[in-house]
C-alpha cells in the first residue's frame, strides 16, 4: 500500500508530480528562489502555473517572501497572487491531486539542499467542493502586476527589516485585504485578539496571536500588523456607520456578536472578553489612532483622526 504522508522526500514526490502535470497551484506563505529554480527544473514547457503567497510587509523585508522569486516568476508567465492571511500550504496537480501539510515553497520547507524543517505532507484526492475552495481563495487574492512588484522591489531596497518604523502608508492601498467587505462579509472568532496585552495569557492564546497579530514581537512590527488585519478594518468600518464615530463597550459587543460569521457564535460574555482584548491592542498599539474613554462609566471608543477610517 503506497503512503501519503511524505516527510523529508516530499521534494521527490512534488518533483514527479511536476513532471507529469498540466496544471499546477500552488499556495505557500513563503517562497524563496531554491524553490522556483526547483519548479522550472521539473515542470514540462508550457504548463500553466498560478501561486498565492502572503503578503506582509516583514515577509517581504525578512526574505520568507523573496520578491526577486515572484519577479522572475512573473516575467516567466506564472501568474502569482497575494493573500494577505495566508497561512495553510497547498499544491494542486492537474484537477485531482493534492498535497496538503506544512511545507512552505522554500529551500528549508522542501529540504532540497538535503536537510531543512521536519514538514509532514499529505497527498489527498481532491472533491469537487475541495476545488470549489481552492478557487475561492484565488478570487480573494490580489494579482500581481508589473507596477506592484516594482514598487515593493523599491521600498525592499531602501528599508530593512530591523528599521521599520511604522506601517508604510501605501502598502494597504497595494496589497488590500481583496474584496473583503466588512460590513457585508463579517468576521470570525479566529480574526479577534486572544490575548490582552495588559496581563499574562495562557499559552494557546498566545499561539494564535503570535500568528495573527505577531504576538510578542516588537512594537513596530505587531503595530504594521495590527493596522493590516481585518478586526481593524473591521472596526473602522463600524465606526464609520455611526452617527458620532464613537461606540459604547456594549455596542462595540453587540457589533461583533452580529458580525460573527462563524458556525457556532460564542456567548455574550466570551464576546465581551475579545473586546476587552481588542481595547487593550488599541490602548497598546494605536493611542495615536483611537481613543478609549469612560464618560458614564462604560468605556467608549473613538478615532481621533477620522482619515483613519478607510
Amino acid at each position: 500500500m503506497q503512503n501519503n504522508i511524505m516527510s523529508g522526500d516530499f521534494f521527490q514526490h512534488l518533483a514527479i508530480a511536476f513532471e507529469k502535470s498540466s496544471s499546477v497551484n500552488i499556495l505557500s506563505p513563503y517562497l524563496t528562489m531554491p524553490a522556483v529554480e526547483f519548479l522550472f527544473k521539473h515542470l514540462p514547457v508550457g504548463v500553466d502555473v498560478k501561486l498565492i503567497v502572503r503578503a506582509r510587509p516583514q515577509d517581504i523585508l525578512s526574505g520568507a517572501v523573496d520578491i526577486n522569486a515572484i519577479n522572475v516568476l512573473h516575467e516567466s508567465g506564472v501568474k502569482c497572487f497575494f493573500h494577505r492571511t495566508l497561512h495553510g500550504k497547498f499544491y494542486q496537480i492537474n484537477e485531482n491531486e493534492g498535497y496538503i501539510g506544512s511545507a512552505n515553497f522554500t529551500s528549508n520547507g522542501l529540504c532540497l539542499n538535503g536537510y531543512g524543517n521536519l514538514e509532514l505532507t499529505h497527498k489527498v484526492t481532491l472533491t469537487s467542493e475541495d476545488k470549489l475552495l481552492i478557487a475561492s481563495v484565488f478570487d480573494d487574492s490580489l494579482f500581481v502586476t508589473s507596477q506592484i512588484i516594482k514598487k515593493i522591489l523599491e521600498y525592499s531596497k531602501n528599508n530593512k527589516m530591523n528599521v521599520i518604523q511604522s506601517f508604510p502608508s501605501w502598502w494597504g492601498d497595494i496589497i488590500p485585504n481583496v474584496n473583503y467587505i466588512p460590513i457585508k462579509d463579517g468576521i470570525y472568532v479566529g480574526d479577534l485578539p486572544w490575548c490582552n496585552l495588559l496581563y499574562e495569557n495562557e499559552d494557546k492564546d498566545i499561539a494564535h496571536d503570535k500568528d495573527v497579530f505577531l504576538y510578542g514581537q516588537s512594537f513596530e512590527k505587531m503595530r504594521c500588523e495590527f493596522l493590516q488585519s481585518k478586526v481593524y478594518h473591521y472596526f473602522c468600518a463600524m465606526i464609520n456607520h455611526r452617527e458620532y464615530k464613537e461606540m459604547y463597550f456594549g455596542e462595540l459587543t453587540e457589533s461583533l456578536q452580529n458580525g460573527l460569521k462563524d458556525d457556532s457564535i460564542p456567548y455574550r460574555k466570551d464576546i465581551k472578553g475579545y473586546v476587552i482584548n481588542l481595547l487593550s491592542y488599541f490602548e497598546r498599539l494605536v493611542p495615536d489612532i483611537v481613543c478609549i474613554d469612560r464618560p458614564n462609566y462604560s468605556q467608549r471608543v473613538s478615532l481621533k483622526n477620522l482619515r483613519a477610517i478607510k
